[in-house]
């Protein structure tokens, strides 16, 4: 009788085992996708940062290739002028 009483009891102690697990398996899935999105969310606003950062980049880059091109198309007709200068010096 004592064996039938364990054996009886050992087996409803393991079914409500089993059935709690369930619940924290469902639990740790939706815990799990939650953080996933909060994870592909910071991933996303990560990229569009970098993204900014480098559009300015390029954007400050263009800039100062134009302002570069700008400065050396004011001084190409310095020398010029100064060319000239100096051949008439010379004559």
């Amino acid at each position: 009788m004592k064996r039938l009483t364990f054996a009886i009891v050992t087996a409803g102690a393991m079914m409500i085992a089993a059935c709690g697990k369930n619940e924290d398996t469902v639990s740790d899935a939706e815990a799990n996708a939650a953080q996933l999105d909060e994870n592909a969310r910071a991933t996303d606003a990560a990229n569009d940062a970098a993204n900014t950062l480098e559009t300015e980049t390029l954007a400050n880059q263009a800039n100062l290739l134009a302002d570069e091109s700008n400065a050396s198309a004011d001084t190409d007709a310095t020398p010029a002028a100064d060319d000239e200068a100096m051949n008439v010096a010379g004559m």
